[in-house]
């Protein structure tokens, strides 16, 4: 199924098929009262509309088991495997990652690099479901990346609108646990993308950022780069962007990580699997 089929029947389909309610805030909407597991072709185009339009969807009460978990995201595109170095991955070829707030070890877990900035093309999207209770205080948030492009001052828009960004892999210290842990040499290449770049599917600009710490703009002199990213990262991180979610049991999150970055507060019991694009896109 390719993806870019199922987002020109998404916008043509009616949304009463499933219920939406928007957040209020930049991105965000929860689809009600639906069991992902029964859902019709139409009803999924309605659901790949509203992840388009809103950047991240919320699904509550739902019951799956690992299997039909990869069956809902094989819905959208080929399922990424997770190569990384914690063995309580599970699941067919190792398409589902269990995150927790501990290791097998005892110590704190760490948080993963955001899969768009780390691939070319961006994967289409990211699936968390919580079957288990979150920790008191656990959140996650979410970045519009089409409203921090949008709000960017004129000087600042025209600053950026050429520029590319550069983020390293081999630099991000989360990566390079991970694979020491697994005692697997894993290449972490860089990759480079424009800062402002079109989402493929709804043709809106948006500014593309990573990891800050492994990020440099390309044809700047470093102190400039750093300058210029801690001024876009700053502007990024007002409240006016961003959605928080406090976890229940059976909560299901889909992001379009092509113009969302998720932010994990703390971590809480989650299995998580990546939707791979069905074409692949040079940005």
């Amino acid at each position: 199924m390719q993806v870019i089929a199922e987002s020109n029947v998404a916008r043509k389909t009616p949304s009463s098929l499933i219920e939406v309610m928007p957040s209020g805030k930049a991105l965000g909407a929860e689809v009600r009262n639906v069991d992902i597991k029964s859902f019709d072709d139409w009803q999924f185009a309605a659901f790949m509309r509203a992840l388009l339009r809103h950047q991240v969807v919320l699904v509550r009460g739902q019951i799956l088991d690992d299997r039909e978990l990869i069956t809902f995201c094989r819905r959208f595109g080929d399922v990424d495997n997770i190569q990384n170095g914690d063995h309580r991955s599970t699941g067919e070829l190792r398409k589902i990652h269990i995150a927790s707030n501990a290791r097998l070890d005892g110590e704190p877990g760490t948080s993963a690099t955001p899969l768009a900035i780390t691939r070319i093309p961006a994967p289409l999207a990211s699936v968390i479901y919580a079957p288990e209770a979150a920790l008191l205080g656990a959140q996650t948030a979410f970045c519009s990346l089409y409203g921090v492009y949008d709000a960017l001052p004129p000087g600042l828009r025209s600053r950026v609108a050429h520029l590319r960004i550069k983020h390293d892999g081999a630099s991000d210290d989360s990566l390079a646990r991970q694979h020491i842990q697994a005692k697997q040499p894993v290449a972490m290449s860089s990759v480079v993308h424009p800062l402002v770049s079109t989402h493929p599917d709804t043709g809106r600009s948006m500014l593309y950022l990573g990891h800050r710490a492994n990020a440099r703009l390309l044809g700047l002199p470093k102190e400039e780069s750093d300058d210029l990213l801690d001024e876009l990262w700053q502007f990024a991180e007002r409240p006016e962007f961003t959605w928080e979610h406090a976890p229940r049991p059976g909560d299901l999150l889909m992001w379009d990580n092509r113009c969302a970055l998720r932010r994990r507060y703390q971590f809480y019991p989650v299995r998580f699997c990546a939707v791979l694009q069905n074409c692949a896109r040079q940005f």
